[in-house]
């Protein structure tokens, strides 16, 4: 009797195969596990067809490697590098396209024994085969030095002059935010300058209530300022989230003066204060960002052409008609207008700004939103005070006076 044929090899196993011939110029028999023979058969059109047979075995079979590189051009050389730094870093990488976990070998070019890598998406088929050098040499061309040093994960917010990215440092591994400008906002002079003001004041500031800046560069690819990531997003959807409550919102509050107090006492005033510039980290801290319209009082000698206008609602009379000549105190009146919003959840503009029903919190909003600076005598720790009695459980805004300034009935104005 004899023995039965081996069985073919399957299609998984032949794709092994073909990486391990591929990467390291020699395969194994799955079955006996003896070294099998390799050729390359060139296919009308470019492919290559391998043909694997086993002498012990005595079984044969054909791979496929189509297209390849076809697929890998489909792949940028950034991608290839984000790949592979997430390959060296990790252990794995996702596809760049369909987000398959993607099968990377590491190896060496059978010739020079060159540390090589190889990656193939499973689903969509794209590969690619990139030599160490090749891989230095790539990185060295087209890429800015922020691109060598970040690895991008995601879009977090997009505007017109650039976007906010949730980035990973290659080195550490920690994840953060970049906010990218634009090349045509950065050819003037007075650009160049405000970007450079921004990174100094950003670097002068050292507060828990004070986003953190960990890098900012400027190139011909544009500018870039790299901060702290925070995940909660900015105060504006705290603000909408009825699950956030009146205490809590009292205490980011708080993290805003606070933050508000420092930078004035450095010398620093914002001018574009709003809730979109104020962020909510992990364990529920408000830091102040944004500082691209900042001014260093008596110590900017930068010459603009262009004032700090700051956002129209939130931006006191005078910063409308004559920006380059305002004081902390339009930061104050920007403060004032953050206080009723947290207090009754609606915009300050839409109704104007009405009585909150508590009396002794309406005086000092009063003051600290009075359109004559002369008269804006509210401090931060003064609005910060006031607000959290205004949120205690037990005074008037926790009445039904409040509940109908909310839904739009019985307005009086300040």
């Amino acid at each position: 009797m004899t023995n039965p044929s081996p069985a073919p090899w399957s299609e998984a196993e032949l794709r092994q195969m073909a990486d391990a011939a591929y990467v390291n110029a020699a395969a194994y028999c799955p079955v006996c596990r003896s070294r099998i023979e390799v050729d390359g058969i060139l296919m009308t059109g470019g492919t290559t067809r391998l043909r694997f047979w086993c002498e012990r075995c005595h079984v044969k079979g054909y791979f496929h490697d189509e297209c390849l590189i076809a697929m890998e051009l489909e792949w940028t050389a950034e991608e290839i590098a984000n790949i592979e730094d997430a390959f060296w870093q990790r252990g794995g990488a996702n596809c760049t396209v369909d987000g398959a976990v993607l099968r990377i070998h590491k190896g060496y070019e059978a010739m020079t024994r060159e540390l090589l890598v190889r990656g193939t998406c499973p689903r969509c088929g794209r590969n690619f085969r990139r030599t160490k050098s090749e891989s230095e040499t790539a990185r060295g061309v087209g890429m800015s030095p922020f691109k060598q040093s970040y690895e991008f994960i995601r879009t977090l917010a997009a505007g017109g002059m650039g976007e906010v990215s949730l980035v990973r440092e290659r080195s550490t591994g920690r994840e953060l935010a970049a906010k990218t400008i634009k090349p045509e906002y950065l050819r003037d002079p007075d650009a160049i300058r405000r970007f450079q003001r921004e990174k100094r004041i950003l670097a002068s500031l050292v507060h828990p209530n004070i986003v953190t800046l960990y890098d900012a560069q400027m190139d011909e690819h544009g500018g870039v300022f790299v901060m702290e990531y925070m995940p909660r997003g900015d105060l504006s959807a705290v603000i909408n989230d009825k699950a956030v409550t009146a205490t809590a919102l009292a205490g980011f509050f708080d993290g805003i003066a606070a933050g508000l107090k420092y930078t004035h006492q450095q010398g620093i005033i914002h001018r574009d204060l709003k809730p979109g510039n104020v962020l909510i980290d992990d364990e529920g801290n408000a830091r102040v960002s944004d500082f691209g319209l900042a001014v260093l009082t008596n110590r900017d000698t930068t010459p603009l052409t262009v004032g700090g206008l700051g956002t129209r609602h939130y931006a006191a009379p005078e910063q409308m008609t004559d920006a380059a000549n305002v004081d902390h105190r339009v930061d104050i009146f920007a403060l004032g207008l953050i206080a009723y919003e947290v207090a009754t959840r609606e915009s300050p503009w839409a109704p104007p700004v009405v009585s909150t029903g508590d009396e002794a919190f309406d005086a000092v909003l009063k003051r600290s939103i009075h359109r004559d600076r002369e008269r804006r005598t509210a401090t931060t720790d003064e609005l910060a005070a006031a607000l959290r009695s205004c949120l205690n459980p037990t005074c008037a805004c926790q009445s039904p006076i409040s509940r109908k300034i909310r839904t739009g009935e019985g307005h009086r104005q300040v």
